[in-house]
């Protein structure tokens, strides 16, 4: 897995970006293999002041996942399952003034599915909260 992140400190401005790669095992108890799979996932927010109150983000995550090589085993029984997953939604982030020394950062996100192959078709909502101590 890699990341990158760069944040304007004149605008606000954030673009971040993570990507990686997974490597599946057999599992022994089932005869099946998952595929390998990539995936990454990209973040362009702006970053503006909260009126005293703190840091607000407001931005769009994109992400795109495919397997790139095939479930296999005995237990794939039905088919490879190469699967692809494309999806795009918006993120809203907000990170606090020091309360006693410490900073409050949260973050959510909405990425509705807008193209799969061989899954289910969903959305995904992430919600992440931190304590900087």
């Amino acid at each position: 897995m890699a990341s990158f992140s760069w944040i304007s400190k004149k605008i606000g401005l954030e673009f971040s970006t993570t990507a990686g790669f997974d490597f599946n095992t057999s599992n022994n108890a089932t005869g099946y293999q998952s595929g390998d799979e990539f995936h990454i996932d990209t973040t362009i927010a702006e970053h503006l002041p909260l009126f005293g109150h703190g840091i607000i983000g407001v931005g769009a995550n994109a992400f795109y996942w495919k397997q790139f090589t095939a479930d296999s085993g005995s237990g794939a029984k039905l088919g490879s399952f190469e699967t692809e997953m494309i999806g795009i939604g918006p993120v809203l982030s907000y990170i606090s003034p020091p309360i006693c020394g410490h900073t409050l950062v949260a973050e959510v996100k909405w990425l509705p599915q807008t193209d799969t192959r061989y899954t289910l078709k969903g959305d995904y909502v992430w919600f992440k909260v931190g304590f900087a101590i």
